[in-house]
């Protein structure tokens, strides 16, 4: 015989429909005893992001359906409901729409949280920071390399093309009809091997032992977006403490994950989750430690009991291994790193 009791009604969903308790606001701390064996701190902000509101950008919207009415799009912009220019009574001047074009791209605000005290953690052992420049190979092969020379001493690139060509088949057809064979030469017959197919221009670049130098350079593209992983071990001493891991660790998995918008049972859309203002301290002053920009919650790793499988008596794990995972905002630039990044 089943010792389940039989389910009494359908369901929707695994978890329960009465939502946990909120977490008090308030600042939450670990450890709590013994804190002063920790000089090292991190404190965690929970900062609101205040984005553009299409309102406010109305200037903006109705210049873009302005645009959308010529060709080749040919919008009828009466047809887009609640940015009819015609029913507008202000309309709009060039003035305001250079202030609504500022205001789109000065970018996003922040602001602190007030539903959020902050999180003080002591400081996780070896924080990595990663500066990370990316460079892409490139081959400038014969010509490239001819061509760089020139454009280093013409101080700018110019239409140095023909004068690369002509430089260089004179400079072959010399040595061929100097009938002098030196190196030159080879690399000549094995370049101009290749026009006569793959099998052939293989061949040559194997018997006569040259082929041509690449000529490779770094060449800059970008700048990539620092990313951060901090590791706690959080072993509880008390009854309070053990709360107060919960605590934490329900605050930041709660700021990790987007809102949703649109019906409850099927949202429609995200909006993007709150960042984080990560600072470093070190006996209540500022750490000698690169600043950070503010930073997304990538993710949120903890796990339970990775030193024995036992329970407290109210159920607490007897330990968390909490690691966290941030990604800055934006990629930096050298202004950024003047500035203390």
């Amino acid at each position: 015989m089943s010792t389940f009791a039989p389910a009494s009604k359908k369901v929707t969903s695994a978890l329960p429909t009465a939502p946990l308790s909120e977490v008090p606001n308030q600042p939450l701390k670990f450890p709590l005893e013994n804190r002063e064996a920790y000089s090292g701190r991190m404190r965690f902000e929970v900062y609101n992001t205040t984005f553009l509101s299409l309102e406010t950008q109305k200037p903006l919207l109705s210049s873009l359906f302005d645009s959308l009415k010529q060709p080749p799009y040919l919008v009828d912009a009466s047809e887009l409901p609640g940015f009819n220019r015609e029913q507008d009574p202000d309309p709009i001047n060039d003035s305001e729409l250079e202030e609504a074009q500022k205001a789109f791209f000065s970018g996003f605000s922040y602001d602190r949280s007030e539903e959020r005290g902050p999180i003080d953690m002591y400081f996780p052992i070896a924080p990595i920071f990663n500066d990370a420049i990316t460079y892409d190979d490139a081959n400038l092969n014969f010509l490239g390399s001819r061509a760089f020379g020139l454009a280093k001493e013409a101080g700018s690139i110019g239409n140095i093309t023909k004068e690369v060509l002509l430089d260089g088949l004179k400079n072959l057809f010399s040595y061929i009809g100097s009938g002098q064979v030196d190196d030159a030469t080879t690399l000549g017959v094995q370049r101009l091997s290749q026009f006569a197919g793959t099998g052939l221009g293989n061949a040559a670049t194997a018997a006569l032992g040259v082929t041509v130098n690449p000529n490779t350079r770094s060449l800059f593209k970008g700048v990539g977006i620092r990313q951060f992983a901090f590791t706690f071990k959080l072993i509880p001493t008390s009854a309070e403490e053990s709360r107060e891991i919960e605590n934490i660790i329900r605050v930041f998995r709660e700021e990790a994950y987007p809102d949703t918008f649109g019906p409850e049972d099927f949202p429609i859309g995200y909006r993007f989750p709150n960042v984080f203002k990560i600072t470093f301290k070190h006996r209540n002053q500022t750490a000698k430690l690169p600043k950070l920009e503010f930073c997304y919650l990538r993710g949120v790793q903890h796990v339970y009991n990775a030193t024995g499988n036992t329970f407290h008596a109210d159920g607490q794990p007897n330990s968390v291994d909490l690691t966290l995972q941030f990604a800055e905002i934006r990629a930096l630039n050298k202004r950024d790193i003047q500035r203390g990044a």
